[in-house]
């Protein structure tokens, strides 16, 4: 099985979003440019301290006060790294989720990376890379200090994503090369 990339967003660091309590959840939310079936993300993040471990899930979304949210539904098995081995470089690096199922992508659909973490607090933490809203991106930023009963966005404002799509590459093909010559009437020809 391998992966092709699909949708991402790498922008100009900006201010980036703090998930710094049990009660906060952080969404990326992008417009899938083609359907496909969504098997890994990446994530440009970086920690202060020690976060623990932090979870990582795809939802569909909702119109929610005239904006996106996410819609609470895990798309893929919500799946968890652990938020101490991620670098403490505030530049932030991006950190891979391969999820154990996949999740059917649809083209012009939005989408929510939604992230987590149960032991985060105001001296550990992680913040996702994203811009400062100065951007044409398409996509937003939804927050929630409540587990997602209500949601802050931030419109035109992006996280720093990478999504993947799982497919079988082709395999290995039999090639044959032959070496052939025509003379006076006769073909000759060897395999090389």
């Amino acid at each position: 099985m391998a992966n092709a990339l699909q949708d991402f967003y790498t922008p100009v660091k900006g201010d980036d979003v703090k998930i710094d309590s049990s009660n906060d959840l952080v969404a990326g939310i992008f417009i899938a440019s083609s359907s496909y079936n969504l098997n890994r993300v990446d994530i440009q993040v970086y920690r202060v301290g020690s976060p623990g471990n932090i979870t990582v899930t795809v939802q569909a979304t909702v119109v929610d006060g005239g904006a996106y949210a996410p819609d609470g539904v895990d798309l893929l098995t919500p799946t968890i790294f652990d938020g101490n081995t991620i670098t403490a470089d505030v530049a932030g690096e991006f950190t891979t989720i391969s999820f154990p199922d996949t999740a059917s992508i649809t083209s012009g659909t939005r989408y929510a990376i939604v992230i987590s973490g149960a032991s985060t607090d105001g001296s550990n933490y992680v913040e996702w890379i994203s811009d400062d809203g100065d951007q044409s991106y398409t996509g937003l930023i939804a927050f929630s200090s409540n587990g997602g009963s209500s949601w802050d966005k931030l419109i035109d404002f992006g996280e720093a994503f990478k999504a993947y799509s799982s497919f079988n590459p082709p395999s290995e093909k039999a090639t044959v090369r032959r070496l052939v010559a025509v003379a006076a009437d006769k073909l000759w020809f060897e395999d090389i």
